[in-house]
């Protein structure tokens, strides 16, 4: 029988769980947004038998814990709140009480660092790793603007911020200057918008992981799928050794053996913390959280499980550098998985969900585009998937690990994107230019786009990042101009095109193209199959 993410985070601790008179899941705390308009599902621990009692806005329900332990109170749907509330949970004399609760929207958001990155990791970054991928001058107006921003960010009390924590910790922060620094880039920039549109209390919920792997954010039961196979011989291990390390059940000298065959293993990439033939003392920090992160439904054991089943309006993912390295077609067959196990563990089977596109990078020329061709596929055939454009890297930031200017402007869109898709935005496109059709004829290629009323470009130039390509499939750049919802394309060089790509492997542009509500254009290349028919992405 299939257990959920829930019932495996009390197999894990239960034992811990119940040394307490009781224990309410660490997702509940000050300063948390309840999602408006949902059943509120509050959960914990306590002995078998034990009477717990929840309340919150004048309602209450009292339940009994189970013989495993577990127990879950269901407070009705509530209206959106904006004046501070108290949940309060009691068990005989003893009480847990969260102050400063507020309803409205809350979405989550999960993947790799791209999306996990905050205001005070880039600030890090800047002053650590960037110093050796970008010019003095830019990297100092970076950190300037980034100064600035965090000094004089607006409070605003509504708009919240929940991180679940690599150690397992759980808080909400309230925007402002003392906590700005939590939120994330991407984040903000989406939940500021949502705020100014939807005038209720917002919180975005990071959860989110780097050097994340897809399979760690699949639940363990979820692994007879063909496509996680590979993974599934390390699943049990894995998840042994986790619950007694985290159980403090291991010695030292067996966590190192551990950590020395995972850094023998070739798939794991991490044999230069190896000395000697075994892990060296100083890497194993970095180990034990690289582990967390890419093995078989780690990310799930140190974070998601916290999670569910909070309820949330909606999911914002975007994760992919760790699988490029993937078998062709496999993220395409993986992330349905990942859709279908959330959805069911969070009881929610319109879930709606929303995927980042991979945006170019120097890192990895000639990896990333393929990739896109699978969330492209994704968006177009998984019901309530949405995709966001990303195409946005300004050149100087291009060496980035996490180019900052990027980051904000993907929040950007996203906002754009769900308010259109799920607050009923209908007056507004909510999406990027996508390619529809290209026309090939004199020399010269038409290419169209959905989405693209008003197309323009930002700098008031000639949109750059088109290229054309005869018979032979090499690409040369091209000669735009826009005429009304199209480019028309020419080069010198290929007098026959039969081929059209825009910012597909391009590291040396930003993109310029955008349309009337200033969305940027989505890559494309038609030598692929999927460019060659009509596509319906963001239709939905």
């Amino acid at each position: 029988m299939k257990k959920t993410i829930m019932t495996a985070c009390l197999t894990v601790f239960g034992a811990a769980c119940f040394s307490a008179p009781f224990t309410v899941n660490r997702i509940f705390a000050n300063n948390m947004v309840l999602q408006r308009e949902k059943e509120i599902p509050v959960w914990g621990t306590a002995a078998p038998g034990t009477e717990i009692t929840v309340s919150f806005k004048g309602t209450k329900q009292t339940v009994k814990t189970g013989e495993d332990g577990k127990w879950l109170a269901k407070l009705p749907a509530q209206k959106a709140e904006s004046k501070p509330q108290n949940l309060i949970v009691r068990s005989g004399k003893n009480m847990k009480a969260f102050s400063n609760v507020l309803v409205g929207e809350v979405w989550m958001f999960f993947g790799q660092s791209h999306i996990e990155l905050s205001y005070g990791g880039k600030l890090r970054e800047l002053n650590g790793a960037d110093k050796r991928v970008m010019a003095s001058e830019t990297r100092t107006n970076l950190i300037n603007t980034i100064k600035g921003f965090v000094s004089n960010v607006p409070a605003d009390p509504q708009l919240r911020c929940g991180r679940i924590w690599l150690t397992g910790s759980v808080y909400w922060y309230p925007c402002g200057k003392q906590f700005i620094k939590n939120f994330g880039v991407v984040s903000y920039n989406m939940g500021k918008a949502l705020r100014k549109e939807l005038n209720v209390p917002v919180a975005i919920l990071n959860i989110a992981r780097g050097c994340s792997s897809i399979e760690s954010w699949i639940p363990a039961e979820y692994y007879d799928h063909p496509v996680l196979a590979e993974e599934k011989q390390y699943l049990d291990e894995f998840v042994k050794f986790y619950n007694d390390k985290t159980a403090k059940r291991l010695t030292q000298e067996q966590e190192d053996e551990y950590f020395t065959e995972y850094c023998k293993t070739p798939k794991r990439k991490m044999r230069g913390n190896l000395k000697g033939g075994k892990v060296r003392p100083g890497a194993r920090s970095w180990v034990w959280q690289h582990m967390r992160a890419v093995m078989p439904t780690g990310c799930v054991l140190s974070a998601a499980r916290y999670a569910n089943p909070f309820p949330v309006r909606g999911m914002i993912w975007w994760q992919g550098d760790t699988n490029y390295y993937d078998p062709d077609g496999h993220y395409l067959q993986k992330f349905p998985i990942l859709m279908e196990a959330y959805r069911k563990n969070w009881n929610d089977p319109d879930m709606n969900f929303v995927m980042v596109l991979q945006g170019q990078s120097k890192n990895y020329k000639g990896l990333y585009s393929k990739f896109r061709l699978q969330q492209f596929a994704a968006a177009e055939t998984l019901d309530k998937l949405l995709l966001v454009n990303n195409v946005m890297t300004p050149p100087a930031e291009a060496k980035m690990v996490h180019p900052y200017g990027e980051k904000v402007q993907v929040g950007k869109e996203t906002a754009k994107l769900v308010l259109k898709h799920f607050y009923g935005r209908a007056e507004t496109m909510g999406s990027g230019p996508l390619f529809d059709t290209a026309v090939f004829k004199a020399g010269k290629a038409t290419v169209t786009f959905r989405f693209g009323k008003g197309l323009k470009t930002s700098d008031g130039k000639a949109p750059v990042g088109f290229e054309l390509a005869g018979k032979d499939k090499v690409y040369h750049p091209a000669q735009a101009e826009i005429s009304g919802e199209g480019v028309v394309l020419s080069s010198a060089k290929v007098p026959a095109p039969e081929y059209a790509r825009f910012m597909w492997e391009d590291v040396d542009n930003v993109s310029n193209l955008v349309n009337a509500e200033d969305l940027t254009a989505f890559p494309f290349d038609t030598q692929y199959e999927f460019f060659q028919k009509k596509n319906k992405i963001n239709a939905k």
